[in-house]
């Protein structure tokens, strides 16, 4: 990070919405993990799920983050991508929920970069009905003309 230039960063929320955190069972560390990834009987007996992340505690981390990055780079333009907060036959999960509830406590302002407008999702946007969480080409198209550096 310190001995490359970058022009851009982005960032999302999607694990502080999609995931829990887990804690290590022998140090208390948390973090975020894809645990389906893992034999969860394995996976069980190191590892305790938390709860999830609250939004307030998320932003916090973010502004710790962007900081932080500032740095480090000084003269790279970051800006922030929040998951959508309602997303087409999906509007009921939790985690759709969620990240309409960071978006409620995601004041303007309070990241200090900008924050891109991520529109709801709709049906032509998805690439399957049963994935909440990836879209097609032209709906991150959209998103991106929102960028300038």
């Amino acid at each position: 990070m310190q001995s490359h230039s970058v022009d851009l960063i982005l960032i999302d929320n999607f694990m502080d919405i999609a995931s829990r955190l887990v804690r290590d069972k022998a140090t208390g560390k948390c973090f975020f993990v894809h645990s389906t990834s893992y034999s969860q009987e394995l996976f069980s007996k190191r590892f305790d799920y938390t709860e999830f992340i609250s939004s307030k505690d998320s932003i916090s981390n973010y502004l710790t983050i962007i900081n932080w990055l500032r740095l480090f780079q000084p003269n790279a333009v970051v800006y922030f991508v929040p998951l959508p907060s309602a997303v087409h036959g999906h509007d009921d999960r939790e985690s759709v929920k969620r990240a309409a509830e960071f978006r409620r406590d995601l004041a303007i302002g309070s990241l200090s970069v900008p924050v891109l407008n991520m529109p709801n999702v709709q049906r032509e946007h998805m690439l399957a009905a049963d994935d909440w969480c990836h879209y097609a080409p032209a709906y991150y198209q959209d998103v991106a003309c929102q960028i300038s550096i």
